[in-house]
């Protein structure tokens, strides 16, 4: 059975790994750390005898300060406007680049390069390198004083300080069957109101992205009383009357979902639903409908001097006849799921493997084929290499996104939900980085993948991806002067973490610090102390744990 922590019940336990016994420290990225730093940023409010541009660039300063509802920018503008502005319909994320010019005696334009869009809702959006746009602001004089009468629905920081007063929030919704949780991210001010932005969130439905997600709250609902009232560490959600009206198992799954969202934010350790300031008696259950994060065995699983398992130590511990049956083909890739299924790539064929062996493909795959929780194999032929072949529960689909034929699929990885598939892409555009929905039948069969959503990365190429957790997948990445470690948070921010040894291929485990790489030379490393470290481990390669 699947090893899954469980929502709300159970807390995730950091893995044991072995102690470094050889090699170099490699350069790293920046520390990891589980710190939630909260950057209070305090704006200046307009002063006596300020000049049109400078109540501009205070307007634009205190964009970063989203405390009482952004009380300090509105300070910057006429009273009816002030109370009209709605900052939270967009955050402008700016570049370096920007400059003010001089329209009218009462108009001024603001021209600036735009790294990133949050929409309303939370949703980030990269721009291209380059982007820019210039936005009017209007003016009128209050007592005297030049104040703001017109401008942009939006806030605008800069990238630097969008990273400290903005945090991502991952909003929970189901997967078709209700298994798992899917995480959508979004990102809100920390020193705003995330409580009531992730309960909306929850309440609105999943994004665009993820079309085959689901979520219990009736497509009607909304959320009622705002701010959701924190009360010694307990959340009220004030919801709309068709709450009550929703079967007794809707009601659970509705308070599963909404505790799994918003107990991530510091402050908060229950939740209850209400209606008409009434709590909703909605009895517990000793699990949840669904699983939160579903965890992996901590140990890397590698095929070695023919022999397959878990390496533990020097050895390498097989998983009972399974690893037999997986040697007995002489593999050049594994992709294994703890229900006790397989997917093997070999030089000739791609393999599902379970209480009997089945060849799914008479050629071989051209990337390391992958078995998901519903026992369907992944791969990709190497007779048409942009497209995604995938064989379960008797029917083959195949599948193409966004890339177009002359794109050559190098990697991909269906992530432990079941719901989301990671694909990366070699085209003519440069390499491509994607994360898309997948629908399933109530059998768990294929139906379609859709929602692909572009992630953004630095490298020139990419060698091999891997979900590091259910919100980021890690990427080897090439220029020309060298590898890199690329983390590409779902819906969010890429970061570097590092340049392991001459990388070849990496396998998640259970988080950021259980990413295993092997190098080239076959030797496994981990991220440690902020760079990459060897484990004293060598395998002839790595086996993906789904």
């Amino acid at each position: 059975m699947r090893k899954a922590l469980l929502a709300l019940l159970l807390l995730a336990l950091g893995g044991c790994t072995n102690l470094p016994t050889s090699g170099s420290v490699q350069l790293g990225g920046p520390l990891e750390t589980p710190v939630d730093t909260q950057v209070q940023f305090l704006a200046s409010g307009p002063v006596a005898g300020a000049t049109q541009q400078e109540i501009l660039e205070g307007f634009l300063a205190a964009g970063a300060a989203a405390q009482d509802n952004y009380r300090v920018a509105r300070m910057f503008l006429t009273d009816d406007f002030a109370a009209e502005w709605n900052p939270l319909q967009e955050s402008i994320v700016r570049g370096g680049g920007s400059s003010v010019s001089s329209v009218g005696e009462e108009e001024l334009s603001f021209s600036t390069t735009v790294d990133a869009r949050v929409t309303r809702g939370g949703f980030y959006a990269p721009e291209d390198a380059g982007a820019s746009q210039s936005f009017t602001f209007q003016f009128d004089q209050v007592d005297g004083e030049w104040r703001i009468l017109q401008a942009p629905d939006a806030v605008f920081v800069s990238a630097t300080t969008f990273e400290s007063v903005y945090r991502p929030y991952a909003v929970y919704f189901y997967n078709q069957s209700r298994t798992q949780f899917v995480p959508d991210l979004r990102y809100f001010p920390r020193a705003g109101d995330p409580a009531t932005e992730v309960a909306r969130a929850v309440i609105a439905g999943p994004s665009e992205f993820l079309p085959y997600a689901t979520t219990v709250f009736p497509a009607t609902a909304t959320l009622v009383a705002s701010p959701v009232e924190i009360a010694d560490g307990r959340a009220i959600v004030d919801v709309s009357r068709e709450v009550i009206d929703a079967s007794t198992d809707d009601q659970r799954a509705m308070l599963s979902q909404m505790s799994a969202s918003l107990q991530a934010i510091p402050g908060i350790s229950s939740v209850a639903l209400t209606v008409d300031r009434s709590i909703l008696s909605i009895a517990p259950t000793l699990t949840s409908a669904a699983a939160l994060n579903p965890l992996v065995n901590e140990n890397a699983l590698v095929f070695r001097d023919g022999e397959f398992g878990y390496a533990v130590g020097g050895r390498v511990d097989p998983i009972g006849r399974l690893s037999d049956r997986i040697v007995e083909l002489a593999p050049l890739s594994v992709s294994f799921d703890d229900s006790g299924v397989a997917a093997v790539g070999t030089a000739s064929s791609v393999y599902y493997v379970g209480e009997s062996t089945l060849r799914v493909s008479n050629t071989p795959s051209l990337v390391e084929p992958q078995i998901d929780g519903d026992d369907s194999v992944w791969w990709v032929s190497p007779d048409n290499p942009a497209v995604i072949r995938v064989f379960g529960l008797g029917s083959s689909n195949r599948i193409e996104g966004p890339w177009g034929s002359k794109g050559r699929i190098v990697s991909l990885e269906v992530a432990r939900e079941d719901a989301r598939l990671a694909v990366a892409v070699e085209s003519t555009a440069g390499p491509r980085l994607y994360v898309a929905s997948i629908g399933r039948d109530s059998e768990g069969r294929i139906t379609a993948v859709s929602g692909f959503h572009r992630l953004p990365i630095e490298g020139a190429s990419i060698i091999d991806i891997a979900w590091a957790d259910a919100l980021n997948v890690a990427v080897i990445t090439r220029t020309v002067s060298a590898y890199a470690v690329e983390l590409a948070s779902v819906g969010g921010i890429t970061t570097s973490i590092g340049q392991p040894k001459a990388p070849a291929a990496i396998v998640g485990g259970n988080g950021r610090s259980e990413l295993v790489v092997r190098s080239r030379d076959g030797e496994l490393w981990q991220p440690r102390a902020g760079g990459w470290q060897s484990i004293g481990l060598t395998a002839d390669f790595l086996a993906t744990q789904h």
